[in-house]
């Protein structure tokens, strides 16, 4: 099963989740006894603090915060602290994770016949309940908005629509991306927007020759090349020379598709300058050489 420790683990994956409690609190006095998570909660804390024990660690909630309690969990006793009761509102949910993958395809010669004929169809579906890489406790940039996101689904839930389970599904996905916003992009912007800057300069570069040293040039920061590396693979899931090699492959293989350029024009089109190293590098990551790419899919 996958292990979700950081956002880069996160990012290489489509999370679909499926929503089965909404509700809101009030005058809420806390739980009285220890209890295990079977599913995922969010809980939304909108008047009052509280104290939470989360698998035996005690967390000090406060308005605005939002509470994490991942499934396998055992919490207790969100007790109001020098205030009334509390006012919270949650949502409870599991959910699968797709993973997308580039298919090796099995070419047989003699029949002319591929096993996998779209390796972009490929996909790999896990049904998790592996925690998710949230804080047990967090504060909030975005509050109102993720606030408006639960006030959404309380409404959808008293009142169902014919497309309930979609607009149900949609609005968790929009939380869990306002929740990813505010754990790793808020805390981390300066590192995001360096990022941004090199993969801005790769789509419209990718054409040319690039080494390593002018992405790290593009950053515009004066660190090592390993920490560079480390930290765009931290954010992209690739190292900057892979993740640049991947657009090129992608790029040829819409040329080999729409145009009827040769093998070697298209090399030179998308940033290869050998034609020999380019067909190695699409079989690698295809499984297939770029003429039998292009005989398959135009056979379709």
């Amino acid at each position: 099963m996958p292990e979700l420790s950081s956002f880069s683990d996160l990012s290489k994956y489509v999370i679909i989740p499926k929503i089965t409690v909404v509700s809101l609190r009030q005058d809420f006095t806390g739980w009285k006894a220890r209890r295990t998570m079977q599913e995922h909660q969010l809980v939304l804390l909108t008047k009052g603090k509280g104290i939470i024990d989360i698998d035996h660690q005690k967390h000090l909630a406060h308005t605005g915060d939002l509470i994490y309690l991942p499934c396998g969990s055992t919490y207790w006793k969100l007790a109001p602290k020098d205030c009334d009761n509390l006012e919270l509102m949650l949502v409870q949910f599991s959910y699968a994770l797709l993973e997308n993958y580039t298919a090796k395809w099995l070419f047989d010669d003699e029949k002319n016949f591929a096993v996998i004929v779209n390796p972009d169809f490929a996909w790999h579906i896990y049904y998790d309940n592996n925690t998710l890489p949230f804080p047990p406790v967090q504060t909030l940039s975005n509050f109102c908005l993720v606030k408006t996101i639960f006030e959404k689904l309380l409404a959808l839930e008293l009142r169902p629509t014919v497309a309930y389970r979609w607009e149900q599904q949609y609005l968790l996905s929009q939380l869990i991306y306002e929740i990813i916003k505010n754990v790793f992009f808020r805390k981390n912007s300066d590192k995001i927007n360096t990022i941004n800057q090199v993969l801005d300069y790769i789509r419209q570069n990718y054409q040319n020759s690039i080494c390593l040293d002018d992405l790290i040039i593009q950053a515009n920061s004066n660190v090592s090349k390993r920490h560079f590396i480390s930290f765009f693979q931290q954010y992209t899931g690739y190292t900057p020379i892979d993740y640049l090699n991947n657009f090129r492959i992608e790029r040829a293989k819409t040329l080999l598709t729409s145009t009827n350029m040769q093998i070697s024009t298209i090399s030179q089109e998308v940033g290869f300058q050998d034609e020999f190293y380019f067909s190695r590098m699409f079989k690698k990551r295809v499984g297939i050489a770029p003429s039998k790419y292009r005989k398959i899919l135009l056979a379709k």
